[in-house]
């Protein structure tokens, strides 16, 4: 009965040790981690790739534009040298 008595009580000692080292490392990690650092780190690279999206989607639409501008121009010359050769099998 004394050995159940002494193996139960140093059982509980080993587990509230245990539990307490376990409390102990975590508030020393909440100690070394800065939270609102890393929050304002993450929020800053969100906006960063929002930033990048809105440029990029800028940039493709100023290459659209410039895509139909120069097809436009090609087109323009096109007729034009069509307008050209008209005229002249019809003089001839």
């Amino acid at each position: 009965m004394e050995t159940i008595i002494l193996v139960s009580v140093i059982s509980t000692l080993g587990v509230v040790a245990l539990f307490g080292s376990i409390a102990v490392a975590f508030k020393r990690l909440d100690d070394k981690v800065d939270v609102n650092e890393f929050i304002s780190s993450t929020d800053n690279i969100i906006s960063g790739s929002e930033n990048n999206d809105k440029d990029l989607h800028r940039r493709i639409d100023d290459l659209n534009d410039l895509l139909d501008q120069r097809s436009e121009d090609c087109f323009r010359s096109i007729d034009s040298r069509c307008d050209k050769l008209h005229d002249l099998i019809k003089n001839n």
